[in-house]
């Protein structure tokens, strides 16, 4: 008689372990709501977690800037949230979306403009890919957006990230949206 009891439960581990480590491909994992604040500080903080391995963990770290549907939505206007999902979904998936600074570049640089800058191109704005004003429209309003450069001390140019945006307490990129298809 117990035979048949120990033969279901170790099925139903064995269904467990399989449900949970299946289906999770477009969920991000390790960045807790709030864990980086919607910042400039914040950022740098999230961004200097690339710099403290040098870079060994950039994959990894990339991964938690993943946006999911609710993050499309919540920075894109209408249609515009799927069709910036499904562009960006074989990127992600291939790995292409990784930041990854240069060896010797251990300095961060933030530059921000919110959505209304971008529609209204101001000076601030300029400092932006022109892509960035392009894609004004199709961007919600009260968004900040923020580019980061790894550099090398006391360099002004570096490798560059655009397209970070902190949305439903995580910090999401959305790199070169007008690209979007």
């Amino acid at each position: 008689m117990k035979r048949p009891v120990v033969r279901g439960c170790l099925f139903l581990l064995i269904l467990g372990v399989a449900v949970s480590c299946g289906g999770r491909k477009e969920v991000p994992s390790g960045q807790a709501k709030g864990q980086y604040p919607g910042t400039e500080e914040g950022l740098k903080k999230l961004m200097g977690e690339f710099l403290a391995d040098g870079g060994s963990n950039a994959e990894k770290l990339s991964d938690m800037l993943r946006p999911v549907a609710e993050d499309y939505a919540a920075v894109f206007e209408g249609d515009f949230s799927k069709k910036a999902a499904e562009t960006y979904k074989e990127p992600w998936e291939k790995g292409l979306l990784t930041l990854k600074p240069k060896p010797g570049q251990t300095e961060i640089k933030v530059l921000s403009v919110t959505t209304e800058d971008l529609k209204s191109r101001s000076e601030r704005s300029r400092e932006f890919p022109g892509g960035w004003q392009e894609m004004a429209p199709h961007l919600k309003a009260g968004l900040t957006i923020y580019m980061v450069r790894f550099t090398e001390p006391g360099k002004e140019r570096g490798q560059r990230f655009d397209g970070l945006i902190y949305v439903n307490e995580r910090w999401r990129i959305f790199p070169k949206p007008w690209r979007i298809k």
